[in-house]
């Protein structure tokens, strides 16, 4: 049966590589449609679990002098139970790069998100226990990798020092692990808020190359005595649950200085930006899905139609109906086969040849999953009018049609 396949897929290698061809154009735009979703939602997924529940959408944290940190606002307002913000540490470039800016994050959020690097890896891709403080510098910036930056810290002890005439120096050593892409989105880098916002607004492209940007791990500054601030960043503030509706208002009311949205608005606008992209997208996937059902369903027709005649002498020399269709089946997978091969080629030229800079088109395990399941569509409707057109008559009737 198998030997037969492949003899009948050669023998019809015309019909099979106009077949395969379809069948791959249907994988590259699969994979880009997959591509724009992913796109759209690859902001979203990391913030998604912390939208949910009562809490505001600020900017800037800081209430009064008091709060500098998300564990002095839990002291001040028990209500609080979480707050997801970016830390500015209290640090200069030694020398070399004059007006820089820092922003440290919480193990939280190196976790929770990964900008896109040009060069080198980010922060949970390395042990951040150790004495080695690392560092992210931005693209432009004129830092490189493997670079070492020293920053400096200057602080006051109050109690000794009222006046703040004797500054005390701290100075540390930073390696570059990796240099953010052109076009990556910072997390907490954006100063403004409007009532519009939603969860893009949690992110920024950093482009102001002529102030560098150094992103830090809020732990392992710490552990090198370097003191941070609270970042006036967009943030999310998330309550406890079981708060009563009073409650929430009075509390909601205390952060009016600073301006929020409610988290319950700010999650609708994030999920009517996500749903509306996608709903765009769906009208070209249910036209894909159709296009591979009625063309393989007809070439299959038009492929058994004339091959009948052969199918019979299979069956006239011993071949039964079910071996008779194993031999159109092992013809449909070599051609879907085919298919796969054109489209990995196809996308390797893109990418070497530099067609796909610019474009969110990349391969991705949904994007594999949505082909794995066009292939086994394809292979499915190819063998839908083999079965009916073989179970309408006996092959030997069909013995005598035409090929």
């Amino acid at each position: 049966m198998l030997r037969l396949g492949i003899k009948e897929f050669f023998r019809r290698i015309y019909t099979n590589i106009f077949t395969a061809l379809q069948l791959a154009v249907v994988f590259l735009i699969l994979l880009s449609i997959v591509s724009s979703v992913q796109s759209r939602i690859k902001l979203y997924m990391p913030v998604k679990d912390y939208l949910e529940g009562d809490g505001v959408y600020s900017i800037g944290l800081s209430i009064n002098n008091n709060i500098v940190n998300e564990n002095d606002m839990k002291k001040e307002y028990p209500e609080v139970e979480s707050v997801l913000c970016s830390y500015t540490p209290n640090a200069s470039f030694s020398s070399g790069y004059d007006d820089g800016k820092f922003i440290s994050y919480t193990d939280e959020i190196i976790n929770m998100y990964a900008p896109e690097l040009k060069t080198g890896k980010w922060f949970s891709q390395y042990d951040l226990s150790g004495d080695t403080v690392y560092g992210i510098a931005n693209y432009g910036s004129g830092i490189a990798l493997n670079d070492t930056i020293k920053i400096t810290s200057v602080t006051y002890d109050q109690k000794s020092d009222p006046t703040f005439t004797h500054p005390i120096e701290k100075n540390c050593n930073v390696k570059i692990i990796g240099i953010l892409d052109e076009k990556a989105q910072v997390f907490g880098a954006d100063t403004y808020l409007t009532e519009n916002d939603d969860y893009r607004n949690l992110y920024c492209n950093y482009d102001d190359s002529s102030k560098p940007l150094l992103l830090l791990s809020q732990s392992q500054l710490s552990r090198n005595g370097i003191e941070y601030t609270i970042n006036q960043n967009k943030q999310i503030i998330r309550y406890k649950n079981g708060l009563s509706d009073e409650q929430i208002k009075n509390i909601n009311k205390k952060f009016n200085s600073i301006g929020y949205i409610t988290l319950d608005k700010f999650k609708s606008a994030s999920k009517l930006y996500v749903y509306e992209q996608i709903i765009k997208l769906l009208p070209l996937l249910i036209c894909i899905v159709l296009l591979v059902i009625v063309s393989t369903v007809s070439i299959s027709a038009l492929n058994v139609k004339g091959g009948l005649r052969t199918y019979s002498i299979f069956y006239v020399c011993g071949s039964n109906r079910a071996q008779c269709l194993g031999v159109c089946l092992v013809n449909s997978i070599l051609t879907a086969a085919m298919a796969v091969v054109i489209s990995i080629v196809v996308m390797n030229i893109g990418s070497l040849s530099g067609l796909l800079v610019g474009t969110v088109i990349k391969t991705s395990i949904i994007g594999i999953f949505a082909c794995a399941a066009a292939f086994i569509i394809q292979i499915v409707c190819s063998m839908i009018m083999p079965v009916s057109l073989m179970s309408k008559g006996t092959l030997n009737d069909n013995l005598s049609s035409n090929e």
